[in-house]
């Protein structure tokens, strides 16, 4: 499990976006208080479920979220907006995307091909933008 976390956070760290990766311990859900991260950053958080088959076989069932944070402004996204204006506006989804696109195929060593489960903007009202991604993956344990 702990394989699957460090080759996620090591391929996050490849991309050259972020200003602090960590296992998402809630630092983001504490209401009234800045959270302790620098921005942008990506919190990674996994789970795992497991399916016995016969002769000692089990499928482990990885799957991983991962938020990206991003503390840019992003009020000016109206189409009425001069393009410049909004294309830095939407700059996070690019990063966003990019992010995405490193990991809707990425595999390790021990586990399959990641499959995207999830890809939305969460809901906030603290001036942060938040991208959750969700990824399946699984491996086979041979006992």
């Amino acid at each position: 499990m702990k394989t699957l976390f460090l080759a996620v956070t090591e391929q996050l760290s490849s991309l050259d976006i972020f200003k602090y990766i960590d296992m998402d311990k809630g630092q983001l859900d504490r209401t009234g208080i800045r959270p302790a991260v620098a921005f942008p950053c990506a919190l990674v958080r996994q789970s795992f479920s497991f399916e016995e088959h016969s002769a000692g076989v089990k499928n482990r069932i990885g799957q991983v979220r991962i938020r990206l944070a991003f503390d840019q402004p992003v009020d000016r996204t109206s189409a009425l907006v001069p393009e410049g204006a909004r294309e830095a506006s939407l700059d996070y989804i690019n990063k966003a995307e990019e992010v995405f696109e490193a990991f809707r195929s990425f595999d390790t060593d021990e586990y399959t091909s990641f499959e995207v489960n999830e890809f939305l903007q969460e809901d906030r009202n603290d001036g942060l933008v938040v991208i959750r991604m969700s990824f399946r993956t699984n491996r086979l344990d041979v006992e």
